[in-house]
């Protein structure tokens, strides 16, 4: 009887561990829309696996379609021709008709799926395994070479031939990395933490800044500085999803996040699981803003910091085991991009640390900023030091750790002071970020407007007892002369005019603090706007506004309201640029005939893992630069572009070269505007003569990861209407850094699009650069445009607005 038992137990693992079985799961998946739906349905198949760490493991990157972290740069490097080949070997279709059959369903997966040929099952085949299919797909990546081609095609095709139709299709999805289901990482890791909330764990008193590491700090800590953690209590089910995330994001690595969920449960996972040097952690974020007199109302009490916002390279950098590594805000090691930083970084005699930095391209003979563009022409690898042509300075605004600490939990005043002890060394090209402390609350007068108001109730209460024992006297003494009566009504009006008078001395004591209140903040806000142009004359595109003391941790991978960003051009309706996808082109015509004349733009929903249409751009290129970009779009043509889905016969982008002509204008018009309000001198705008010696190609980076291939149809997660469909879709890989003149709502876009029906849109959006060290999960989300409309059109506090 146990025998059987414990048949039965090995049967049902291994049909978890079955590739199948998590097919089938993301199957049902792809049938609904609801996000709590979808939860559920991972969650559930996640408790089943909750105690198998490897399972669960593999389980979790192949959702995430994902076959390492993204710290350790692994792809499987496989473009859609290998993949149309593999294709065909396997259902005996041929090249061309796999094209043809791509116009109607745009999906290699699901082609897969209905036309493998019979012969692949004349014999059984071992089934597969998930553990197979991921270290398949690993090796996959460790292929290098033009050789590796073929070497890679036998491997898939050997997989594909084990399988049966539905694993055929997310087989072939995973060779593309996306599962193309709306399976976003936000609510894997919901649903990974809903699976282990249900059971219960031994609580113990271990806090998350431990004892040894207050002892071994590197500054005299108070009690003050010191994050308390009180015990957690919980209930089972409780949501715990904050707490998994939280870990997720500072140590992001599946091995070594999911054995300490398993031992310790989410409850108590963050305080086991911990920072490392060499992982990089998700950066925190700052919500963008355009209105200095809100910032000031929002921080008011409060001690904050204004700090120059550079126009660089974000970067993290750490320090161990007598090395470094450099992080792009996206995970990517740029370690390689930038061997300089060796020199400099052995100047710091310490065992170890993580700064979160900004890199940009420096005039050392000058001490002068230069433009972004600049930087981005560095090479990516195998650089050397000798060939270096671009110099860099590296500004550091933050340190999370430092000698074995973790540094998160402690205020950034905290953290800030580490950096001015220990990382100021002139003779490095590290440097403190600039920065101005303000603060209002030890500004104010001491005065408690209630308390006085109470002080003068009470003289009123007292003069009108003293009143009714006048009126008494009166009333009992009939025989007094009519000058008594007139001496008692007498001192009556002196008492009304004495209370009066309290009552006047207090309006304008009352009138006095409102107006030097007013002067306070005005003098405040002045600061930050004197902070603001000061920052820009030094080559800064705008200035960061943090908390400092109170609610000032670091928090990683959220948009936290305590940093806010304010840019130059803040006096605007838009207070920031996004950061867009390119989805789709028009073909151009006039001038543009022969390259694309403009293209289609969509947020990223990180809800639904989809790509909402935004708007359509054709400003901000000039010629050189819209060759360029077409000719990038073109260089990954795999399919040819006029069998792609309905057309509308090349009618080219909805723009007239009038309309487009008045847009450019009005750029220019508002960009004067906004340099004579700023009070800046029209010099500081000219770009620097070294520019002018580059390319203007060097806009339009030509890194290979960012290669947009032309589709014949939309994907599923592409979100739009019939109204905005472009001559030719295009792989989300390329994102554009756009600024606009405002926000409208509009029912032909679906960024945002509420119970209303309708989406947000921009107004005269124009092109300002790519942003290479963008992967389009990391653009703009559909939720920023949200709550940027909100804030543009000052409804983010109003009850009764559609969003």
């Amino acid at each position: 009887m146990n025998n059987q038992t414990d048949n039965k137990k090995d049967n049902k693992t291994d049909n978890l561990t079955l590739f199948i079985t998590l097919c089938e799961i993301l199957e049902d998946i792809s049938k609904t829309k609801k996000r709590l739906e979808i939860q559920e349905i991972l969650s559930n198949y996640f408790k089943k696996i909750n105690n198998d760490s490897s399972l669960l493991i593999t389980v979790l990157y192949l959702c995430t379609g994902r076959i390492a972290p993204d710290h350790y740069n692994k792809e499987m490097g496989i473009g859609e021709t290998t993949i149309i080949k593999v294709v065909s070997e396997v259902t005996g279709l041929k090249v061309q008709k796999i094209k043809q059959e791509m116009s109607v369903t745009g999906d290699l997966g699901l082609i897969g799926m209905k036309k493998r040929v019979s012969q692949l099952f004349v014999s059984k085949q071992p089934k597969l395994t998930v553990f197979q299919v991921f270290h398949t797909l690993q090796s996959l990546s460790e292929e290098q070479g033009f050789k590796s081609i073929n070497s890679k095609i036998n491997k898939m095709i050997s997989l594909i031939s084990k399988s049966n139709p539905l694993e055929t299709k997310y087989l072939i999805r995973l060779f593309e990395g996306k599962l193309k289901i709306g399976l976003a990482l936000k609510t894997v890791l919901i649903s990974l933490s809903q699976a282990f909330s249900y059971k219960r764990y031994d609580v113990d008193s271990a806090s998350s800044i431990t004892s040894s590491s207050i002892t071994n700090s590197v500054l005299p800590i108070t009690d003050s500085h010191i994050p308390h953690s009180t015990p957690h209590t919980y209930s089972l089910n409780s949501d715990c999803s904050e707490e998994v995330k939280f870990a997720y994001n500072k140590c992001p690595v599946f091995e070594e996040l999911i054995p300490l969920l398993i031992k310790h449960g989410p409850y108590q996972l963050n305080n086991y699981c911990k920072m490392k040097c060499g992982i990089p952690l998700k950066p925190m974020l700052a919500q963008p803003h355009n209105n200095i007199n809100n910032v000031y109302k929002k921080l008011q009490n409060t001690h904050f910091t204004c700090e120059y916002k550079y126009d660089g390279e974000r970067a993290q950098i750490h320090k161990f085991d007598n090395t470094f590594m450099v992080f792009s805000r996206n995970s990517e090691n740029l370690t390689e991009k930038y061997p300089d930083l060796e020199v400099n970084i052995s100047k710091f005699p310490y065992k170890n640390f993580i700064l979160d930095t900004e890199i940009v391209a420096f005039d050392f003979c000058n001490q002068k900023i230069l433009p972004f563009q600049l930087l981005s022409t560095r090479k990516r690898k195998e650089v050397r030091v000798e060939d270096i042509q671009i110099e860099i300075q590296v500004f550091i605004f933050d340190i999370l750790f430092f000698e074995d600490t973790e540094l998160l939990q402690y205020p950034l005043q905290h953290r800030r002071n580490i950096l001015i002890k220990y990382f100021s060394n002139p003779n490095t090209k590290f440097k403190i970020v600039t920065f101005k402390d303000i603060s209002d609350v030890d500004s104010k007068v001491d005065f408690d407007l209630d308390s006085k108001l109470d002080n003068g109730s009470k003289l009123n209460g007292d003069n009108l007892i003293n009143d009714k024992n006048i009126i008494n006297s009166i009333s009992k003494d009939n025989n007094k002369t009519e000058d008594n009566n007139i001496n008692n009504d007498s001192n009556i009006n002196n008492n009304i005019t004495e209370d009066n008078q309290i009552q006047e001395d207090n309006q304008i004591q009352k009138d006095n603090q409102i107006k030097e209140e007013n002067n306070i903040q005005e003098d405040i806000i002045q600061s930050i706007e004197n902070f603001l142009a000061q920052s820009i004359l030094d080559g800064c595109e705008g200035i960061m506004i943090k908390t400092l003391t109170t609610h000032s941790t670091y928090t990683p991978s959220k948009r936290s309201s305590n940093w806010i960003k304010i840019k130059k051009d803040y006096l605007q309706n838009i207070s920031d640029t996004l950061d867009l996808v390119v989805i789709g082109a028009y073909y151009g015509k006039g001038k543009r005939t022969g390259n694309f004349g403009g293209f289609l733009l969509a947020s990223y929903n990180d809800e639904t893992d989809c790509y909402e249409s935004v708007c359509k751009i054709g400003t901000g290129f000039d010629e050189q630069i819209l060759s360029s970009i077409s000719y990038k779009i073109r260089h990954g043509l795999t399919i040819s572009s006029n069998i792609g889905g309905e057309s509308d016969g090349g009618r080219g982008i909805e723009i007239e070269e009038k309309e487009i002509k008045e847009i450019e204008d009005r750029d220019r018009e508002d960009n004067n505007n906004t340099i004579k309000e700023i009070n800046i001198n029209d010099n500081t705008n000219k770009t620097n003569s070294i520019i002018n010696n580059n390319n203007t190609n060097n806009i339009i980076n030509n890194n290979t990861n960012n290669i947009a291939l032309c589709i014949p149809k939309p994907p599923p997660n592409y979100i739009y209407t019939h109204n905005t469909q472009p001559d030719i879709w295009i792989t989300p890989t390329l994102v554009w850094e756009v600024k606009a003149a405002g926000f409208t709502l509009s029912p032909i876009y679906k960024s945002g699009q509420h119970s209303n029906k309708k989406g947000i849109s921009l107004r005269f959006p124009r092109f300002i650069r790519e942003r290479t060290d963008k992967k389009p999960e990391d653009s703009t989300t559909s939720s920023q445009i949200v709550s940027m409309y909100n804030l543009c059109n000052n409804t983010e506090e109003n009850e009764d607005t559609d969003y």
